[in-house]
């Protein structure tokens, strides 16, 4: 529940400095707010399940399943992540219309 309120407050930190920034929300930057927070979303469900698997395989307990099960998937996740942002880090540098 308290995961929820994080998201949403940061969404309107992001959207607030953006303001503050000098920069406009039109459909790039609203779709790299959705791909940032989609990808946020994806990596913290690798994890659950992860610990899911490490607790119904083991028996063990909430507690005693973590550390393995984060231990498997953090490094190739936040990986998986570096790769996405090596993959669109150019589009920053590109300037005038893009689009229709």
């Amino acid at each position: 529940m308290i995961r929820t309120y994080f998201a949403a407050l940061g969404a309107a930190l992001t959207l607030a400095a953006s303001y503050f920034l000098g920069f406009t929300t039109n459909r790039v930057s609203l779709f790299a707010l959705i791909f940032s927070i989609g990808i946020l979303v994806d990596d913290a469900i690798v994890v659950v399940e992860n610990i899911h698997r490490h607790m119904a395989r083991g028996s063990r307990s909430l507690l005693d399943a973590i550390p393995p099960a984060v231990d498997e998937v953090g490094g190739p996740t936040i990986l998986a992540t570096f790769t996405v942002i090596a993959a669109l880090l150019p589009m920053a540098f590109v300037s005038g219309l893009m689009g229709p």
